[in-house]
């Protein structure tokens, strides 16, 4: 090590370490927590830079004390310093007991994996099975390594794999695979265990690697003809090449023994339906189906029935789907072949789909739900109003609590704009009655803050002080070493997993922490995670966590700037990042406005704005804001704004055909998509509780601000 090191050392980072290695240390001490976020203030860029250039360093456990390597390579990749935290982590599984060096293997092999570093990978699953040589990871990460390295005699020396049912599910087919595949080149028995991989799983990962390595190693020779298009079919279709799925396969078509096995029917139902022969397939698969029965019959049917839903085929779908739960035995899993067949016979008319539906067995009610509420938009935009007092008469009470207080607010709120004549006798009760009961339900959800509004209660039910029960589970270290090296997001992650048991010390020192990192995310979610438990109340310091006045100043100048009403421009941030500046969506929507890049840089264009950050909070609530404030003028309505800040503005104005027929609260009930109807609603929840909670203007104020028209 040369002079540079060893005074990198010998002045940063071994006095760090050896503050840590003070006797006594315990977990959770805001001595220690202190001192490492000082350190890491004022040494960070230095430390990063040393630690870059080190040679790998095993250093005692005496010296770092248990778990403090872990914690370094946890905090360092945070800090997106993958090769520092490695180090860290090699030297935890070398010297740490369980669960630190554990932990900090699965950490630092997952990264090995992402990054394709098969050489340490082999490195480090030999250095953890000398440690320990029963851990089943580590043995099947030797063979892994192995075998991307092409090193097959070796691999093939650790076979048979006799851990290989204790490896995690998601590797284990991966497993299976390779274990034949290095066998295959010179045992020929390995091949009905190859077979087996190739027939049992559908389309996916395996597949693709098979085909691969056969290509490379000219080992077609070892499979039949039949076997051999049925892997080229599923390899194909993983690759996206369904034209030539389909050519792989469509030699083999009248073969019966295709039709064996289950997962071949919705392989054979992908590739005609992609390959655009879906008539073909239908016209091929309709009389082979007919006499199978059991698991067979059932995968079959259904995997028939969506591909006459996919050619259009409304009524034959629906047969289909119903013959697959006619041979099921299990009322649960008969739910799940009865909502696609309901989802079919909607389509020929609301009276068909109402029959199949008597067929359920209500079991899993949620089954339905996104259905159901497709079929209440739908019917009300063409107004057809009878078919909602219809569902709620013959279904109402078995429908999941969220549906069914929504219809109940919708059939309410149709009553009172003379769109339907009520019946007691059908609907159970009086409207009066209808609605009082939804006030009564509890929580805080869209139609029960709409009911309590309109009945003029209270809009919340909010404790002064909470209560936060005695812990009666020992202090585990390991949880809470994350506290002291406030390492707030891996802290809610290992919290999250640990269902049963609840350390409730734990918990409050984790949100006070979240807090001071200004977590709003995490704190929100662990807020409403604590509030399922029933040994646990909410006071009115976690409802201000639970709806933040974050980034509060900011959103107040932009909404002035903009015209904008600032508590809806807050709600409206709430719903869609959680308060996280960083916040990625999985379509690319990023920031506290939760902006399309496209749409961020099409408005920074307009604002004349020069290479903006749009991770930068100010800047992406400016954007955010201008963007809405345009919507309001384009569009006139708030409601109307807000469907076009989630779905476009294009969506909106085909929408207004419907949309305009309707006073303001049925309007948004009329939106085609799920998730911006119910956008919509959850901001305007979080508007009304932002005024009852901080006493922030009239709540009428707050429903006229979304709903100018809404009268109870």
């Amino acid at each position: 090590m040369n002079f540079f090191y060893i005074q990198s050392w010998t002045s940063y980072v071994l006095p760090l370490i050896l503050s840590f290695a003070q006797p006594g240390f315990t977990y959770g001490e805001q001595n220690y927590a202190s001192q490492l976020s000082l350190f890491w203030d004022q040494k960070k860029p230095l430390f990063q830079t040393v630690l870059a250039k080190l040679p790998v360093i095993h250093l005692p456990p005496q010296i770092l004390g248990n778990g403090v390597s872990f914690y370094l390579g946890l905090s360092l990749l945070k800090e997106n310093n993958e090769k520092a935290g490695l180090l860290f982590f090699e030297n935890s599984m070398i010297n740490d007991p369980t669960p630190w060096g554990e932990e900090s293997y699965q950490q630092g092999t997952n990264l090995l994996i992402k990054n394709k570093e098969w050489d340490t990978l082999l490195k480090w699953s030999q250095q953890r099975l000398s440690l320990r040589p029963e851990d089943p990871l580590a043995g099947w990460h030797q063979i892994y390594a192995l075998f991307e390295l092409g090193r097959f005699e070796e691999a093939k020396t650790f076979l048979p794999y006799r851990f290989q049912n204790q490896i995690p599910n998601k590797d284990r087919s991966l497993l299976q695979t390779i274990t034949s595949l290095i066998l295959l080149e010179s045992t020929p028995q390995s091949l009905n265990s190859l077979k087996n991989i190739i027939w049992d799983n559908e389309a996916g990962e395996v597949h693709f690697r098979i085909h691969q390595f056969l290509d490379q190693k000219q080992l077609w020779r070892y499979l039949d003809s039949l076997t051999a298009a049925v892997l080229r079919l599923r390899s194909e279709l993983v690759s996206g090449r369904n034209g030539q799925a389909y050519q792989a396969i469509r030699p083999f078509l009248t073969n019966q023994q295709l039709y064996r096995y289950a997962g071949i029917w919705n392989d054979l139902v992908r590739v005609f339906s992609r390959a655009g022969r879906g008539q073909e397939g239908n016209t091929l698969l309709t009389p082979k189906v007919k006499n199978l029965t059991g698991n067979l019959g059932v995968t079959a049917w259904a995997a028939l029935g969506r591909l006459r839903d996919n050619l259009g085929q409304n009524a034959p779908a629906r047969d289909a789907f119903l013959s697959a739960a006619r041979l099921i035995t299990d009322p649960e899993m008969i739910d799940s072949q009865i909502q696609q067949a309901a989802r079919s016979a909607f389509q020929i008319g609301f009276k068909q789909g109402l029959d199949v539906l008597s067929q359920a067995s209500w079991a899993r009610p949620g089954l339905y739900s996104s259905l159901l509420q497709r079929q209440i938009a739908e019917s009300l935009q063409k107004k057809q109003f009878q078919n909602l007092v219809d569902l709620y008469a013959l279904y109402g009470p078995r429908l999941l609590a969220f549906d069914r207080l929504n219809l109940e607010w919708i059939l309410v709120r149709l009553y009172r704009h003379k769109f339907i004549q009520w019946s007691d006798r059908r609907l159970g009760r009086s409207p009066q009655q209808m609605l009082e009961g939804i006030a009564r339900f509890g929580g805080t959800s869209y139609p029960v803050l709409m009911a309590r509004f309109t009945l003029g209660l209270p809009l919340l039910e909010i404790n002064q002080e909470s209560y936060w029960p005695q812990s009666n589970i020992p202090k585990d270290p390991f949880l809470w070493g994350f506290l002291s090296f406030g390492l707030a997001e891996f802290a809610t992650q290992r919290f999250n997993t640990n269902v049963a048991n609840l350390d409730w010390n734990f918990a409050e020192k984790l949100l006070n922490l979240l807090l001071e990192q200004k977590q709003y995310l995490l704190s929100i979610r662990l807020i409403t995670r604590l509030s399922a438990r029933t040994d646990w109340r909410r006071g009115y310091r976690e409802w201000t966590i639970l709806y933040p006045l974050a980034y509060w100043d900011e959103i107040q100048k932009v909404a002035q700037k903009e015209g904008l009403d600032p508590l809806l421009f807050l709600s409206l941030v709430r719903e869609e990042s959680l308060f996280d500046p960083n916040i990625h969506s999985p379509v690319g929507a990023t920031g506290l406005s939760q902006l399309m890049p496209a749409t961020f840089r099409e408005q920074s264009r307009r604002m004349g704005l020069v290479n903006p950050d749009i991770y930068d909070p100010f800047t992406n609530l400016s954007i955010g804001g201008n963007y809405l404030s345009m919507r309001l003028r384009s569009l006139l309505h708030p409601s109307k704004a807000l469907m076009a800040y989630n779905a476009g503005t294009h969506r909106v104005s085909t929408w207004n055909q419907f949309l305009d027929q309707f006073p303001d609260e049925l309007m948004i009930e009329t939106i085609p998509f799920f998730e911006t109807r119910n956008y919509v609603k959850k901001i305007i929840s979080s508007r009304m509780i932002y005024a009852s909670l901080y006493q922030l203007g009239e709540l009428e104020e707050a429903v006229k601000s979304i709903y100018p028209q809404f009268s109870p």
